[in-house]
């Protein structure tokens, strides 16, 4: 894990790295990532990188989500 926040103001910017790794190729677990966050959070990119696959997520409105 690797964690990395810039201050600006009453602002932060704060950019987390996880590293996952599944122990069993053969019979892989398939599970959910939840992520805690105040409500005051703003989510503005998020991209995963699974065996060399770079994932990019669309960011919209909780309300039109």
């Amino acid at each position: 894990m690797a964690i990395r926040s810039e201050l600006l103001g009453p602002t932060a910017i704060t950019n987390v790295e996880l590293t996952y790794c599944n122990p069993n190729e053969s019979n892989p677990l398939e599970c959910t990532y939840v992520f805690p966050m105040e409500k005051t959070t703003v989510v503005t990119k998020f991209e995963a990188t699974i065996n060399d696959k770079v994932i990019e997520t669309k960011v919209i409105e909780k309300e039109k989500a």
